[in-house]
């Protein structure tokens, strides 16, 4: 009689761990602390102090609101999705939902999503963030997306707009000098602040 009381137990504990890797996956972990990043962000822009030289907190509070809404709608379009029983595809993550792909496929885009941010960061350093951002997402929605080049160039021109004139023009958030432009004593914000002088900002 013991026995089969611990067996029972043994058996209804295996039952709710299986359960919670169904619902807990490594896709749910990861959006959650993707939505944590963005509200640290918006958390640690408030307590950022103002200089004489601008506001350092417009960079992070910018992205942390922008990330954190595009993070609420993608979510909600997921568990819409989830609810109607379809399934659609992504390109922006490795979803980590592997059932049914070869190993070969799960590294390609594992390395794809790795390997462009990664080149991202090292683009900021050599080039500014008004040409690295832009190129990371043309190449994304081209070689990930599998969009058309003239529409992969028109968003990224459009991403470099708010980069640009939002804040550099008129939050004026310093970027840091890339080796590009200390080589050639350049500053690509310079352009920007040309265009926008005079207005009432």
């Amino acid at each position: 009689m013991a026995n089969d009381t611990a067996n029972a137990e043994r058996k209804g504990l295996l039952d709710v761990i299986r359960t919670t890797q169904r619902i807990i996956t490594l896709d749910i972990i990861f959006r959650a602390l993707l939505g944590f990043v963005f509200v640290g962000m918006i958390v640690a822009a408030n307590g950022m102090p103002k200089t004489s030289f601008g506001d350092p907190s417009a960079y992070p509070r910018f992205v942390g609101v922008i990330g954190l809404t595009l993070w609420v709608a993608s979510n909600l379009n997921e568990l819409v999705t989830q609810l109607r029983g379809k399934q659609q595809g992504r390109i922006y993550d490795i979803t980590f939902q592997t059932t049914g792909m070869s190993p070969l496929v799960i590294w390609m885009r594992t390395g794809w999503v790795f390997g462009i941010m990664g080149a991202t960061i090292v683009g900021v350093w050599l080039l500014n963030f008004h040409l690295a951002i832009p190129l990371f997402l043309i190449s994304y929605l081209r070689f990930i997306g599998k969009i058309k080049w003239w529409v992969a160039i028109l968003i990224g021109a459009l991403m470099e707009l708010p980069i640009g004139v939002l804040y550099g023009a008129l939050i004026h958030v310093v970027w840091p000098e890339s080796v590009l432009e200390r080589v050639f004593d350049f500053s690509l914000q310079a352009p920007f602040d040309y265009l926008t002088r005079g207005l009432p900002f």
